[in-house]
């Protein structure tokens, strides 16, 4: 069972954002019960809120604020650079909306990457490196890290390890080998699909069989925005991965 799976709060608001999340954690308790998506007295559920970057930099709007304050949140900043300025968001951010994970991107290197790190750690959050971005296509990757796409996927979450970050973000694909399935990071899945029409503006994408048959080496998943208003499909997702 995936330990923890996300609704992508891809909107370009927060009133959007939070009538999705709304809706769908309530087919989701309907269909699999409160402990499921709340969790237990002092426990979080398995189900989580995945926010972007433009829901929170200015500033968050009350409604997103009354529906996060008591969720597990992943702020997905993918921060590149600068470990201060890095800090200080998610210290700003955090001091609104609990924060539980985020992300950094992997490519900055070991050094920044342990930077980001200590202060998460101080501040009792997990970081995912976000190893090569799946908006890329695998040609895309190649030539960025002239060596194959998989191949950089394990390349950026062995230095992630290196850096102590707590997980790694991929694709299923990639999970299929058992070079990165060893890497002992927790992995985080994103670009998940039921069915191959369904990419949007994914270019290496994970169909829904596949993920299924790779769980039991998936650690979180991150559920498509496309699907929050779709309870059948929001339910398949959910059936094949708990």
């Amino acid at each position: 069972m995936v330990e923890m799976l996300f609704l992508a709060l891809d909107y370009p608001e927060g009133k959007y954002a939070v009538d999705a999340a709304e809706y769908a954690t309530g087919v989701l308790r309907h269909r699999f019960g409160t402990e499921i998506v709340d969790g237990k007295s002092g426990y979080y559920g398995n189900v989580g809120l995945k926010l972007p970057p433009n829901l929170l930099y200015e500033s968050i709007e009350p409604a997103l604020w009354h529906f996060c304050r008591d969720k597990p949140n992943f702020v997905d900043a993918k921060f590149y650079d600068d470990p201060v300025g890095s800090e200080r968001s998610i210290r700003r951010i955090n001091s609104v909306l609990p924060v539980s994970y985020f992300t950094i991107a992997a490519p900055m290197g070991e050094h920044m990457m342990k930077q980001h790190v200590k202060f998460a750690h101080e501040l009792g959050m997990e970081v995912l490196a976000a190893t090569a971005h799946t908006h890329m296509p695998p040609e895309d990757v190649e030539a960025t890290y002239h060596v194959d796409c998989n191949e950089a996927v394990r390349s950026l979450g062995l230095n992630a390890l290196e850096a102590g970050c707590d997980g790694m973000v991929l694709d299923g694909t990639a999970l299929r080998k058992t070079s990165i399935q060893d890497i002992p990071l927790k992995k985080l899945v994103t670009g998940i699909r039921i069915m191959p029409e369904e990419r949007r503006r994914q270019s290496r994408i994970t169909l829904l069989d596949d993920a299924k048959e790779l769980k039991k080496h998936i650690d979180y998943a991150v559920i498509s925005s496309g699907y929050l208003d779709k309870p059948e499909d929001l339910i398949a997702v959910f059936e094949a991965l708990l």
